[in-house]
């Protein structure tokens, strides 16, 4: 159980690092095609609704294509944030929306100009840096990435203590797991994309309240414009 707990603790370092996001997705909307399959034992569970109990041997596809994009949507309490990422052929990019300035700040990782960029849209300044790997906006994506989705031994683990069902959510097939702490009236809940192995939901509930919290929206594949991936023309550039 230790993993989904300290799951959110890192989520929001990230998004308190970050702190919000508020700009536009310019991507096209479309389905995840390529699958990897990675299969983990299940048990079917009893349940009164009308979902569906998880068999034996179901298989849930840990499946990122090269090129994708979503939005990251988590709180704390009542108060919530939003970071916007893009990937494709190696490059990255990250939206985040500064509380105290209010303005936008844009994190570019290119690929092709091997360069980290930290771009200010309203200033219209950049400063620049050599890109080095595991490191930066490298080691927040992967970070990212690597904490929302599943693998074979956190499934068990929470095979173990709770339990699985299958059900709708905002019209995807998912995983629904609720896992509640005897004696501390806190319940863990989570919404698994069966297509994906992607939690693209997940809240923690304290004496009714929810009190931490992380969603996955506007998920989507590429490709994407690789305007998104460079610093417009006429935008003052600083070497570091």
């Amino acid at each position: 159980m230790k993993k989904y707990f300290t799951l959110f603790l890192l989520v929001i370092v990230i998004v308190l690092s970050a702190v919000g996001c508020g700009s536009k997705d310019e991507s096209q909307n479309s389905s995840f095609q390529d699958k990897t399959n990675k299969p983990v034992e299940i048990e079917t569970i009893e349940n009164n609704d009308n979902s569906t109990a998880v068999q034996n041997e179901e298989e849930i596809q840990i499946n990122f294509p090269d090129d994708f994009s979503f939005e990251l949507i988590s709180g704390v309490g009542g108060n919530k944030t939003s970071i916007k990422y893009w990937k494709q052929n190696g490059s990255y990019r990250m939206e985040v929306l500064d509380s105290v300035t209010k303005k936008t700040i844009v994190m570019i990782n290119s690929e092709k100009d091997n360069a980290f960029y930290q771009y200010l849209p309203d200033e219209n300044i950049a400063t620049k840096t050599t890109r080095q790997d595991g490191m930066g906006m490298d080691n927040m994506w992967l970070f990212t990435i690597e904490e929302l989705t599943l693998d074979n031994e956190f499934l068990k683990e929470l095979k173990a203590n709770g339990d699985f069902k299958e059900v709708t959510y905002n019209g995807q097939d998912v995983y629904y797991f609720e896992k509640k702490v005897p004696g501390l009236n806190s319940v863990t809940r989570m919404w698994i994309s069966k297509e994906y192995g992607l939690i693209i939901k997940m809240e923690q509930e304290t004496e009714g309240n929810i009190v931490m919290s992380h969603e996955i929206k506007n998920l989507r594949k590429g490709p994407f414009d690789e305007l998104l991936f460079t610093i417009p023309e006429g935008v003052t550039v600083q070497e570091l």
